[in-house]
């Protein structure tokens, strides 16, 4: 029965893709683009989990063992290895006792690591010299350090020789130590450079915490075994061996890797969603065009799962071609996002993209299924069409829309309701992320629901054109309002660009116009201190400067909110209540913020709901009950958390400052930068935060790329076959008397008007979202990127205007006879 039913319909399937080869260019293209986004989003992913630098710290050890350092509740972030807590969980110091009566145990060693940078050198970490056994570090100069003494990587020494001097900046202050030898890594070892301590000076400065201890297997014992014996003396703790031993090392881009996984992941989710639409869309036109052919096969006997078998086919062959040409379109866009994202910095500059089959792979699969579920409504609605309905629905639009669609539109745009008012009276991120999700809803209910919009607007739109360009603009108006859904299927193209362009690109630019205007409004210090490199500075730095009447040092963080299984990473601060509110205007009361207490901005207070008291998980995981000190108006400039110093300092792995705001003395001038650091005004620091890596903003831009790639298939595939199948319509208008030049004038009008309305539309549901962020952000206006944005509306209506006049004018050079 099977193939009684399949071969036939292929056939006439592969006759329809070779008659119809321009409308399914389009579609094949979509499916192209599709696997090329996912593929290159997968390539860029593994290079995410196998890439970061500092994963060969512990290649000598047999096993490796360190706490856990993922969450372990979220399904979402564990399958996108995004579930890393922010701050490093430390082993007790009491550890290497233990494992050390471990049976097969050689050796044991406690990697001591903590924040240390040599001034003027790149970004390195301190160790106890014990530790550089782990690696191998090999001695190359001088000799092991004993107190008051370093030893380098050789790769940070510089200039410097055996017995010179060295500042050394830590989280207790810049030092002055003697360079007791130079160590170097493995040919090819992947890590961040160290520093080297006596193991009583890193104990000191590490706080008596241990971040791994490895073991040295004996003779015939195996790692597995090993780690199968040492997992039943610590089994909370993470036990490593082979490859699964970079684990225990997290990179200093290691919460910036997760952070581009979830950019990639949702890039590539939309990539699929936005393939679904587009073509969805241009089958569903396809399918509109076909009419009059799939009523003559009903005619003739073809029942409808034949029909969707036909049209199963004919996307089944689309979405193969496609798919195979998509995966070397794949490679080279990798290799193009990882450029980009090296050039914003976002990235270490030796990132590259990944090389494994295994994304491509399921790109390809990923395209073979969003085409099937594509064209899944278009099949089943030809199927149910009657012969003698199509044949009269072929020239006239009697039922644009179907009860169906009608209903589902009507419930999208009903669901629009409360997310927009919602918006409209949250806050910051909230407001911010709803906005996008808004502007999806809106536009599936407005496309849904198009064609019952169109003649009204077309006629409207349609007025001033036909007013001033008479016969051609007249019958522009009269042809738009008429064919309603022909009409609505090519202005939903166009509406989906503006409204996604102008939404991501104006929220990004919004949410960035805010926090750069909150800051500069909040602070209160002449001068800031701001590290030169590396992660940040010792909070002390600015003890003693001269001039200085208070320095408020903000240690930043990550804290996590709401039920175990769907926290939300929240952006904190750690701050000195005594001295914050001499540098900074947060416009509450920060006195009582003390020991296990916490201030919160109002926009969080409402996110959450809180009371007396507030459960949150620090960033390193501890699970915390903190009572609510303070809470104050708006958390931009600033941050939605304010933690004690103290607190952040005990969970945090750096316990570095990221500034250091400075309130100087009447007449005083601004001091001299201590070494590691240096001094900028209020509006340098703003300027500096302007000019700053911003993942959020690179990725926004990436899937306004996307998405406008896609877009602009769909408007070109729509508005080519939509003109291509009028050369009946055209041919009779020459026949009548008008000439090609008045054809031609006709068609450019439509296509103003159609632009009109898919622009207006656009509009409507992009300002609604938009308001709700401006709001949300404390802004009477959206801020809009005034140069992309144009852009965005003029290449949109030149891509219209060619899709149309170039394939009608191709039509009107043939002869009429």
């Amino acid at each position: 029965m099977a193939g009684r039913i399949g071969e036939p319909m292929l056939t006439v399937a592969l006759s329809a893709l070779r008659t119809r080869l321009p409308g399914h260019l389009g579609s094949c293209a979509a499916v192209a683009l599709a696997v090329a986004i996912i593929g290159a989003c997968g390539l860029l992913f593994t290079a995410t989990v196998s890439g970061p630098p500092g994963g060969d710290r512990y290649a000598a050890a047999s096993v490796v063992v360190s706490e856990r350092q993922t969450l372990g509740e979220d399904p979402v972030a564990f399958l996108i290895g995004a579930d890393r807590v922010a701050e490093r969980r430390y082993l007790p110091a009491s550890s290497a006792a233990r494992l050390a009566g471990v049976p097969g145990v050689r050796r044991v060693v406690a990697d001591v690591s903590f924040s240390a940078q040599v001034v003027g050198a790149s970004e390195s970490t301190g160790r106890s010299w014990e530790a550089a056994t782990l690696t191998p570090y090999t001695l190359v100069a001088g000799r092991p350090p004993g107190p008051g003494e370093v030893v380098v990587d050789r790769s940070l020494a510089g200039g410097l020789r055996v017995g010179s001097q060295v500042s050394v900046l830590t989280s207790g202050g810049v030092q002055r130590l003697r360079l007791a030898g130079l160590a170097m890594a493995p040919s090819g070892a992947r890590l961040t450079p160290a520093v080297f301590f006596p193991e009583r000076e890193a104990v000191r400065l590490a706080g008596d915490r241990v971040s791994a201890v490895g073991l040295f297997a004996a003779p015939g014992v195996s790692p597995k075994d090993l780690a199968a014996r040492v997992g039943k003396v610590l089994p909370s703790s993470d036990v490593l061996y082979g490859d699964d031993r970079r684990a225990a090392d997290p990179s200093p881009v290691t919460s910036q890797f997760a952070l581009l996984r979830v950019v990639l992941f949702a890039i590539g989710g939309n990539a699929a969603f936005v393939a679904v639409f587009v073509i969805a869309a241009t089958f569903a036109f396809s399918v509109l065009q076909r009419h009059r052919d799939i009523a003559l096969l009903r005619a003739i006997g073809a029942t409808p799962r034949q029909v969707r078998t036909m049209i199963a086919l004919e996307a089944t062959v689309v979405s193969v071609v496609g798919a195979l040409a998509g995966v070397p379109l794949a490679v080279w866009l990798s290799g193009v996002m990882a450029g980009v994202l090296r050039d914003r910095e976002v990235v270490p500059a030796e990132f590259r993209a990944g090389t494994s089959p295994l994304p491509l792979v399921i790109a390809v699969l990923a395209g073979l299924a969003v085409t099937q579920l594509a064209v899944f409504a278009a099949a089943r609605r030809a199927a149910r069409t009657r012969a003698v309905e199509a044949m009269r629905s072929a020239s006239v639009d009697r039922r644009p829309v179907p009860r169906g669609r009608m209903i589902t539109g009507l419930v999208a745009l009903g669901l629009a309701v409360p997310l927009a008012v919602g918006s409209a009276s949250a806050g910051g991120e909230t407001a911010a992320g709803a906005a996008f999700g808004l502007a999806m809803i809106s536009l599936v209910g407005a496309a849904l629901l198009a064609p019952l919009a169109v003649r009204p607007l077309a006629r409207l739109a349609g007025a001033p054109v036909a007013r001033l360009t008479r016969a051609t603009g007249l019958l522009a108006q009269a042809n738009t309002a008429a064919g309603a859904r022909r009409t609505a299927g090519a202005a939903v193209p166009l509406m989906l660009a503006v409204t996604l362009g102008a939404t991501l690109l104006s929220t990004q630019a919004t949410k960035r116009d805010a926090t750069l205007s909150a800051t500069a409004a909040r602070i209160q210090a002449e001068s800031v201190l701001v590290p030169e490199s590396g992660p940040g500075l010792p909070p002390s730095l600015a003890a003693g400067l001269p001039g200085v009447t208070a320095a408020s040092p903000t240690l930043p963080t990550t804290v996590y909110a709401g039920p175990p299984a769907e926290r939300d990473p929240v952006p904190a601060l750690g701050v000195d209540a005594a001295t914050i509110g001499q540098v900074m205007a947060v416009r509450a009361d920060l006195s009582g913020l003390r020991g296990q207490t916490v201030a919160v901005s109002d926009t969080f207070a409402a996110e959450y709901g809180i009371g007396g008291t507030l459960d949150l998980t620090l960033g390193d995981g501890t699970a915390s009950r903190l009572r609510v000190a303070a809470v104050y108006p708006s958390g931009l400039g600033l941050a939605d958390v304010l933690l004690p110093a103290d607190l952040v300092t005990a969970h945090s792995t750096a316990r570095l400052a990221d500034a250091v705001y400075l309130r100087l003395a009447p007449g005083a001038r601004q001091p001299a930068a201590p070494p590691g650091a240096r001094v900028l005004s209020a509006a340098e620091y703003v300027q500096r935060l302007d000019a700053a890596p911003d993942i959020s903003a690179v990725a926004n831009y990436l899937l306004v790329a996307v998405m406008l790639a896609y877009i602009a298939i769909s408007i070109v595939n729509t508005l080519v076959t939509a003109t291509l199948e009028r050369a009946p319509e055209f041919r009779l208008l020459r026949l009548l008397g008008a000439t090609r030049r008045q054809v031609l004038r006709m068609v450019i009008w439509e296509t103003v008007i159609v632009a009109t309305l898919g622009g207006l539309i656009a509009l409507v549901i992009s300002g609604v979202a938009l308001a709700g962020v401006a709001r949300g952000l404390g802004r009477t206006l959206p801020a809009v990127p005034l140069a992309p944005s144009l852009g965005l509306l003029v290449g949109c209506a030149l891509l219209a205007l060619l899709a149309t006049t170039v394939p009608a004018n191709a039509i009107l050079r043939r002869p009429i006879h």
